[in-house]
């Protein structure tokens, strides 16, 4: 809404509509017209997506531009996001029950949740007494259909929205037919890397992705990835002949093999965990396959499996759920196999699907987030966590929830000085144990001539100089009266490490708390959207300044300056090592042609030579065996 309003220039205003499920944009009775904005490159539309996600079709203008519903509700999901985010595809369905009575019901396409089209659906059966009810199934994954007739004739359902709702094609002698997964959209562009992988979230890190032809390209996702969005970017614009987009399912990430080449694509881990919290890390099954890292996952089982085959498959799946066989020591069959999540929270709720086999499976325990109310009266906060800590809905303090409370429960925040202590110590052992490293890779030992493998590299004297230029400068913007690290207690001693007086942090800390705090914590920033290249020439950009940065910032922002996936320090050294070790890989390679090229000729020249030692000993024979007749023509005629 920001934006929208500073690019416009305030002309064009957003608002949450009047029901609270959509947006609005207007300009004061004039009209507003809406398009989606250029292609950035990385071929995935991004840009249309953004769009339709807002709610709203490309070319659509009016004096009030209302866009369509972008919240379900609870209870409820919205008919768009079914079949990956590829809505019902459909406008009409027809039922018929086993008696005989039929209803079809249109307009569909009209609706916008799930709940809906079920209430609009049922009334349209009652009113035409087709006694069938369809609803949620138990795993929330699908629709059941039942027939209440009492009638012996079949089941039937079609439409063009059938499909949609996973219940196409039912023709059937049954009362009750379980319909396929609607595959609901839970992951998108927009999705915050933070939140996938079950609410773990995606790590930073490298992976390799060689392609069909064998081409591989490295993959460095940073911290300046903030959404799926950027990862598939990332890979799009860098990886040759591979694809990466939204499955069709709506649940994960895709790659793909687009190159014409022989093998199946792979990805592999260089380090970090991306590539396995993305779930495509593996080699796809054929060339011109793909990986699919959806968050969903399918067992094939067989009819002669054991439970401990069936244990062994879900624990070796790569999935976040833990399986086991449980003895209950009753009956005749005392064994069940037990299914546990290792996501806690509302996230690792397990949805199981068994493709409408009846296993008797059952909750033992349901999932569900820790709730805690700050404050009372009308005015409280209702806060949630998928772990029984809360952190920072009061600035800096981590609550522990112990147990379940009928009364209010009084909470005193007191100044913890010891733990502010061992925080700066932290960070001075966290410098020290950098600048051992550096000068580990850096060293040379003149007594046994021993070098460290990076001596007199340049990014490594640019990254330590960096590091000490950080240290001794003072903050950003800071005006209380402490600016360096140095008034505080922070200086670095003669080899180069830093030390923390604790007596002089104290009495800083104990003189002037606040002070202290901004010196480490401060932090403002101003946004601009538009930036004046000649007169009367404006672009439109989105530039961030920092006015004030303390020192916990200014090192953040140091460290991602050096692994900043595109022009990091690191990250550009990096890519030198790479090209060095690309062009030694080449060098062997045209050495190993000269070696095998020599010796071939060698070879053939080997052969040459034995071919004439051969020749040459059978003249040599031939002539042994003349002079012996010779000798015995010779002896004759004497």
């Amino acid at each position: 809404m920001t934006r929208v309003q500073e690019q416009t220039e305030g002309a064009v205003t957003v608002s949450i509509s009047a029901d609270g499920d959509g947006i609005e944009f207007s300009a004061g009775g004039d009209p507003v017209g809406i398009l989606a904005g250029t292609i950035d490159g990385a071929g995935l539309g991004g840009d249309t997506q953004t769009l339709r996600d807002l709610g709203f079709v490309e070319g659509e203008e009016s004096a009030t531009l209302a866009g369509d519903r972008v919240s379900s509700g609870l209870g409820t999901v919205l008919l768009g996001t079914l079949q990956g985010g590829a809505g019902i595809g459909g406008s009409t369905l027809t039922v018929t029950d086993r008696d005989g009575d039929s209803v079809t019901v249109g307009n569909l396409d009209q609706l916008e949740t799930l709940e809906e089209l079920l209430v609009v659906v049922g009334s349209a059966m009652t009113g035409s007494n087709v006694d069938v009810s369809i609803r949620v199934n138990d795993e929330g994954n699908g629709l059941l259909v039942t027939d209440e007739s009492d009638g012996t004739g079949n089941l039937q359902v079609s439409g063009d929205a059938a499909a949609g709702l996973g219940i196409a094609n039912i023709d059937i002698a049954s009362d009750v037919v379980q319909g396929e997964n609607l595959q609901r959209q839970y992951v998108s562009m927009a999705s915050p890397l933070s939140e996938l992988n079950y609410g773990r979230g995606i790590g930073t890190g490298k992976f390799k992705i060689t392609n069909g032809q064998g081409e591989t390209q490295t993959i460095n996702i940073g911290s300046d990835s903030k959404t799926l969005y950027d990862v598939m970017r990332e890979i799009n614009g860098i990886a040759s002949g591979v694809q990466a987009r939204l499955n069709d399912n709506g649940d994960g990430i895709i790659i793909e093999d687009t190159s014409p080449g022989t093998l199946p694509i792979k990805v592999e881990s260089v380090s970090g965990s991306t590539a396995r919290d993305l779930g495509i890390l593996g080699e796809a099954s054929e060339a011109g396959g793909s990986i699919d890292g959806s968050y969903e996952k399918v067992l094939d089982l067989d009819t002669s499996d054991s439970l401990d085959d069936v244990v062994g498959k879900i624990n070796n799946s790569g999935f976040a759920v833990s399986a086991s066989v449980l003895d209950t020591g009753s009956g005749g069959t005392p064994f069940r196999l037990v299914m546990s999540s290792e996501v806690s929270g509302l996230s690792g709720d397990l949805v199981v699907d068994t493709g409408g086999v009846d296993l008797g499976l059952a909750t033992l325990t349901e999932a569900r987030n820790a709730k805690v109310f700050i404050g009372e009266g009308d005015s409280r906060l209702l806060i949630e966590s998928d772990s029984n800590q809360v952190e920072d809905v009061i600035a800096g303090l981590t609550l522990d929830l112990r147990a379940v409370s009928d009364g209010a429960v009084t909470v005193n925040v007191t100044r913890d000085e010891s733990g502010i202590v061992e925080s700066v110590e932290s960070f001075v052992a966290a410098f020290n144990d950098v600048i051992d490293r550096i000068n580990t890779y850096d060293t040379y030992d003149s007594e046994t001539e021993s070098r460290g493998p990076l001596l007199g590299d340049p990014t490594v004297s640019r990254v330590r100089s960096e590091l000490y230029r950080a240290l001794q400068q003072s903050a950003v913007g800071v005006e209380t009266s402490y600016r360096y690290l140095s008034q505080v207690g922070i200086k670095v001693t003669t080899d180069g490490q830093i030390e923390l007086d604790k007596a002089k942090f104290n009495a800083a800390y104990e003189n002037d708390p606040e002070a202290v705090e901004n010196l480490f914590a401060a932090f403002e920033q101003q946004g601009s959207s538009s930036r004046e290249i000649a007169e009367g020439v404006t672009i439109s950009e989105f530039n961030t300044t920092y006015t004030t940065l303390g020192f916990g910032d200014i090192f953040e922002q140091l460290a991602n300056r050096m692994t900043n996936s595109v022009d990091g320090t690191i990250t550009l050294a990096d890519q030198q090592f790479e090209t060095l070790l690309e062009a030694q890989d080449d060098r062997i390679s045209r050495i190993d042609e000269r070696l095998e090229a020599k010796r071939v000729r060698l070879q053939r020249e080997f052969v040459a030579m034995e071919e004439s030692l051969a020749r040459l000993q059978s003249q040599q024979s031939s002539l042994g065996s003349m002079n012996q007749n010779m000798a015995i023509a010779g002896s004759l005629l004497g």
